[in-house]
């Protein structure tokens, strides 16, 4: 699995400057705002004429692929955006810094990006650790961020300068339990009553609880969970934990795990078994798609890029020399749509106290990125109402829909 790097980015990891084109009739709408709009001297969100987003993320450790995506997707947006002329006739400037997916230096990101950068905004944020860290300074400065990953505390209640991209991570867990329960009836299983598993990691909170969540929904269901695995994330692999899983001989595995390669290594580890794999969207789509499995369900926030379902996305990240599917580049791009909608109704200068006040009447179509409309509100900074489930179909070589309409949450 990699992430394509854009060569107009090259050495510039600190700095992309974009372009715009018309994304959908929300977007193409921002771009025909008034650009008449000037302010003297440099002010949060503004410098030399320009709108300032930073992004945080881990670029270059052993996640760097993931961070490296939410960057070159969010940088395809922002070009697309500078070359239709900006956002109220200013151009974007995203500044993105390396936090090699660690605490102390996401905090030191946050901090550079708000009193250096002066930005309005900060996405990124592949690790729930790193966006609990980092969550206070957005509050002391009043500077939105919009993180990739989120646990439920920092959104339940909602902080009012934190927002979810999608969805805190346990909340896919209600999602899955409903994929997972649709396949049980189409096929009950020999013994009558179900014997699930999951596995996840234990790289934060998050994911910590949403092995809870699994097990409070498999309990409802009066289902028996024959094995609970967290791996730990500075580990090599999870080929231990699955061991433990075969043994347990589940008729379905409810998976949350992130890491790429290690889905590819357990899929393959999995061979000789048959029951069901229901995961979430960490993996990329080109995963699944290595994967090839017609057993491996993807319950998902964020669509499969074709020309068709997410054409304005595809023809940006292939300016881009991206590719659409690959790790995190939706992500990073969805986020980027999000904040140039915000900026867009903001108008200029804007700074993070006066994003945040738009960012909750955020009600955006995303060109089908996700289904229906990216929504926030005073009371909900969880942008993602529904979740689909897919399974990927070889035949014709792109995913096919086993289920819409899944809601998320941690409990039945």
């Amino acid at each position: 699995m990699h992430s394509s790097a854009r060569p107009s980015l090259g050495s510039r990891l600190t700095s992309c400057r974009s372009r715009i084109r018309p994304l959908v009739a929300s977007v193409a709408a921002i771009a025909l705002l008034a650009s008449g709009c000037s302010s003297s001297g440099d002010q949060p969100g503004q410098s030399g004429g320009a709108y300032q987003i930073g992004l945080t993320s881990d670029l270059s450790g052993q996640f760097g692929f993931i961070g490296q995506g939410l960057r070159n997707g969010a940088a395809a947006h922002f070009d697309t955006i500078n070359a239709a002329g900006g956002i109220n006739g200013h151009k974007v400037e995203l500044t993105a810094l390396d936090d090699t997916n660690k605490a102390p230096q996401g905090v030191g990101n946050m901090t550079k990006l708000v009193t250096q950068t002066k930005v309005s905004a900060v996405m990124g944020f592949q690790s729930s650790a790193v966006a609990a860290a980092t969550a206070p300074l957005a509050a002391q400065y009043k500077v939105p961020m919009l993180a990739s990953t989120v646990a439920a505390a920092l959104v339940e209640p909602p902080q009012p300068y934190l927002y979810a991209a999608t969805i805190h991570t346990a909340n896919y867990a209600a999602a899955q339990m409903a994929m997972a329960k649709q396949l049980m009836t189409q096929k009950p299983p020999a013994g009558g009553t179900v014997r699930v598993a999951s596995i996840t990691s234990s790289s934060s909170a998050a994911l910590q609880q949403w092995s809870d969540a699994v097990k409070t929904i498999a309990d409802s269901y009066g289902w028996n969970v024959v094995a609970q695995e967290i791996v730990p994330q500075d580990g090599i692999d999870m080929s231990a934990g699955l061991t433990k899983i075969i043994g347990a001989q589940p008729d379905v595995l409810l998976m949350g795990i992130g890491a790429d390669a290690w889905i590819i290594a357990g899929m393959k580890q999995l061979q000789g078994t048959t029951f069901p794999i229901v995961s979430y969207d960490s993996p990329a789509w080109a995963t699944v798609k290595s994967l090839n499995s017609d057993r491996f369900y993807y319950v998902s926030a964020l669509s499969y890029a074709t020309d068709a379902a997410t054409p304005q996305f595809v023809k940006d990240a292939k300016a881009a020399n991206l590719d659409p599917n690959a790790v995190y580049v939706i992500r990073g791009y969805y986020a980027a749509l999000i904040i140039t909608d915000a900026l867009g109704r903001c108008g200029y200068p804007c700074s993070g106290e006066q994003l945040q006040a738009v960012l909750d009447k955020t009600d955006v179509d995303t060109g089908g990125i996700i289904q229906g409309h990216a929504q926030y509100g005073p009371d909900n900074h969880q942008a993602v109402r529904s979740l689909a489930a897919y399974l990927w179909d070889a035949a014709k070589d792109e995913p096919t829909v086993a289920a819409t309409g899944l809601t998320p949450g941690t409990t039945p």
